[in-house]
């Protein structure tokens, strides 16, 4: 009798009394949440509402042109103008950068209140560029600034703009130049002469004396057509 009921018990397990498994669930899986989509990154724009040229300025009759030039640029520039070279400005760690200084004289506070009517502008070094290399406009982020530039070629020298302009206006005009690795200055058709070293400013001055310009350690303003009874300007104001 025990075998019989050994075999009963091993038969009803074999015969599928096992407990039963739960029976699916007739609610559909939820969705997972969908990832919130990535802001737009800002875009830097070369033309822009509120952008434009420097202002016109005022013309000096019979002026020489005056060309600041090498490194493939060649920068003719309007007076009151003044120039430096300095190094580690707009980014660069040890390039022979050039700050030019421009005053817009149509204004009627030029010169007498900080900087206004004061414009500043960079010429960078940058890569030798083949002979027939073009200008092309650029415009990018810098933190929360945009910086406006005239590139020569891929990676050749650049003209940095003054915030919030993109055109040189009647502060002069840009041109291919020489590809001379140095910086030179050029009065009309006159001989170029190599622009002094560091801590020396370049000033236009006025041609009765003899030439357009001069070098000077002195801060003194330059000549242009000023208003009436303005002060010298204490300095030019890099661009930082």
């Amino acid at each position: 009798m025990r075998r019989v009921a050994l075999f009963s018990l091993v038969l009803s397990v074999a015969c599928g009394d096992s407990p039963a498994e739960p029976a699916a669930s007739l609610e559909p899986a939820p969705e997972p949440a969908p990832e919130p989509a990535p802001e737009p990154s800002p875009v830097a724009s070369f033309e822009a509402d509120g952008v434009g040229p420097v202002p016109a300025g005022r013309t000096v009759e019979d002026f020489p042109t005056v060309a600041i030039q090498g490194h493939g640029l060649r920068l003719e520039v309007q007076p009151p103008f003044q120039a430096t070279r300095m190094k580690g400005l707009f980014g660069t760690e040890d390039a022979d950068v050039l700050v030019v200084s421009w005053w817009d004289t149509a204004h009627p506070d030029a010169g007498k209140h900080g900087r206004v009517g004061l414009y500043n502008l960079g010429l960078i070094p940058g890569a030798p560029q083949p002979a027939d290399a073009t200008f092309t406009n650029h415009a990018e982020l810098e933190r929360e600034r945009v910086v406006r530039t005239t590139v020569l070629g891929e990676g050749g020298s650049f003209l940095r703009y003054p915030d919030d302009h993109n055109g040189l206006g009647g502060m002069g005009v840009l041109k291919p130049g020489p590809a001379e690795q140095k910086w030179t200055v050029q009065v009309g058709d006159q001989p170029a002469v190599d622009f002094a070293e560091q801590g020396v400013m370049l000033h236009s001055w006025d041609p009765a004396t003899g030439s357009a310009i001069h070098f000077d350690t002195r801060i003194s303003q330059p000549f242009g057509a000023w208003p009436e009874q303005v002060p010298a300007p204490k300095s030019v104001e890099a661009a930082p």
